[in-house]
């Protein structure tokens, strides 16, 4: 297996090693994981949108300024407010989040490091250094940029980051072909 991706302290799975770690989870454990890494959205932002199903349309997640963490100096509600585009995958997912009960973000956490740990017995060459909850969120806009890397604006508009931070995190990720042929199952129809 390949060295791990790690930006800025946090790991980024390759979707190979995205459905190693997922394959320890239960079936509701799945469904969150899977829904942080399909919106891309903070662990707090995802709580507070399972709270507020009326949030998700045909597209998009509608995150309100209230829901949004970062930002907070913005004084303007309509500027911290965002839209996070969907996948196919993602609009499946996020329709059954709301049946599941979602544990609070640090007991989240710790079970991901258990089961990442855990993987290693499934696939040996499975390495689970610093896998978080934040990883999902990596994760996926670095998939993003991969993948559709004519859609930057778009993209970090999407995660709620500025331009410098899609520069200084997301570029320059060494995915091969075939990760990227794998992303897609992932992260067609995004666009």
């Amino acid at each position: 297996m390949s060295d791990p991706i790690i930006v800025k302290g946090t790991r980024v799975l390759r979707p190979s090693e995205y459905l190693i770690l997922r394959n320890q989870l239960n079936e509701d454990q799945q469904l969150v994981l899977d829904s942080l890494l399909l919106t891309g959205m903070r662990y707090e932002e995802l709580l507070r949108f399972h709270d507020h199903p009326e949030w998700l349309d045909d597209s998009s997640i509608h995150l309100p300024a209230e829901a949004v963490l970062k930002g907070r100096a913005i004084k303007d509600p309509d500027e911290r407010q965002r839209w996070i585009r969907l996948s196919i995958k993602g609009k499946t997912v996020l329709a059954h989040l709301h049946r599941v009960s979602m544990p609070k973000r640090v007991a989240f956490d710790q079970m991901l490091k258990r089961k990442g740990f855990k993987a290693i017995e499934a696939s040996p060459g499975f390495n689970p250094t610093k896998i978080s909850v934040k990883s999902m969120r990596k994760t996926y806009t670095s998939w993003l940029r991969a993948y559709y890397p004519q859609m930057s604006d778009y993209i970090f508009l999407s995660m709620g980051h500025s331009s410098r931070t899609e520069l200084r995190h997301y570029l320059g990720i060494p995915f091969t072909d075939r990760d990227k042929q794998e992303m897609k199952e992932w992260i067609e129809g995004w666009i």
